[in-house]
């Protein structure tokens, strides 16, 4: 989840020394980053996630091996003794950075790791010149909301998770797909993906999270006849998975819906964010 893996549960907390180093990721990082991304999320979570993809490991490495300055992502990791036990995901979009993960290793969790490391992770990228820092937090994830909220972030919004299976359509004609041998080959790389759909009424962006979910952002897509009808000529086992803001869900699909979970949209002024991380 976006901003989530600070994480609950302390096994053994160790401390910091004086063996902390903070730098940008390397593309052989990637491994070590996925397994620390990875760590503490349950198999709930980790199935709506990237993280829980198959290829995401080489997915992470290519993005680390970008040349400097050219992608909208970028990694740093927490060292301690040469061991990475912490590291930060996040994405420049406009004028903005999305926090999408940070992730502290079991044991040096409430140890002061997670605020060094994003801290220092502004320091050292351009993400510091941004106007504001966006997340997303699970709903369960109270240690890291608590966190967030200590450094000021304040809510924007709440986000649903539903569940529901693809509606069998008769007599409909489908929509036209484009971005689909792109989205196949990215598949079969990591294991998610996305593409259009072009129907009479609207164009949808379909994700696919590994072999179980179509995903979509947006309440018109489940109400779409035509988008029903492509998705089950194109996979007939997967169902969607809409992350829908709270109350955008149409009322005529209350029943035929499970929630799965929930989010929270959180944000922060850059400069009170450096303020209170000093």
């Amino acid at each position: 989840m976006k901003g989530d893996r600070v994480s609950a549960g302390i096994k053994e907390r160790k401390t910091l020394g004086n063996n902390l180093n903070i730098r940008i990721a390397k593309p052989g990082d990637a491994e070590t980053i996925v397994a620390v991304m990875r760590d503490g999320f349950n198999e709930k979570y980790l199935a709506v996630l990237i993280y829980g993809c198959v290829g995401i490991e080489k997915y992470t490495r290519r993005l680390i091996h970008m040349p400097k300055g050219t992608s909208d992502t970028a990694y740093v990791v927490a060292e301690v003794g040469g061991k990475i036990v912490g590291c930060m995901e996040f994405r420049f979009v406009g004028n903005s950075v999305v926090l999408n993960y940070i992730s502290v290793a079991s044991g040096y969790r409430s140890s002061g790791l997670g605020s060094k490391l994003l801290k220092e992770a502004l320091r050292i990228t351009s993400a510091a010149d941004a106007d504001r820092m966006l997340l997303d937090v699970f709903e369960y994830n109270n240690v890291a909301r608590r966190w967030y909220v200590r450094l000021g972030f304040e809510a924007e919004r709440r986000n649903c998770w539903w569940m529901m299976d693809v509606p069998v359509v008769n007599g409909c004609a489908p929509g036209v797909v484009s971005g689909y041998p792109q989205g196949e080959a990215c598949q079969e790389a990591y294991g998610f993906s996305q593409f259009m759909v072009h129907t009479a009424t609207s164009t949808h962006t379909v994700g696919r999270i590994g072999d179980r979910w179509f995903r979509v952002r947006s309440g018109e897509a489940l109400m779409d006849k035509m988008l029903h009808g492509t998705l089950r000529e194109m996979d007939n086992n997967r169902r969607y998975l809409a992350i829908l803001e709270e109350g955008e869900l149409a009322a005529e699909l209350a029943s035929g819906v499970e929630i799965y979970t929930r989010s929270t949209r959180l944000s922060i002024d850059m400069k009170k964010l450096l303020e209170e991380l000093g």
